[in-house]
């Protein structure tokens, strides 16, 4: 289901280019959208997915984000 976010997010990561990156950017937020409206993800879950995406090193945002996963959904 994420999978085209985990694409966009890798192409940003490697690109210097400006350009390109914005182009990404649009891409990604057209994702979300439609996420959101027609598969009915979670904004909040999205959200912290992407800021994860965005930055592999970051490691307040990995916890956050496996924290919300953890509170709000049950993993078995």
């Amino acid at each position: 289901m994420f999978s085209k976010l985990n694409n966009y997010y890798w192409f940003i990561r490697c690109t210097r280019d400006k350009a390109l990156r914005r182009k990404y950017y649009r891409w990604i937020a057209k994702e979300k959208k439609r996420l959101v409206k027609e598969s009915g993800v979670d904004a909040e879950y999205l959200r912290l997915y992407c800021r994860a995406l965005s930055d592999r090193h970051n490691e307040h945002a990995e916890k956050r984000f496996a924290q919300y996963k953890k509170e709000n959904f049950l993993t078995y």
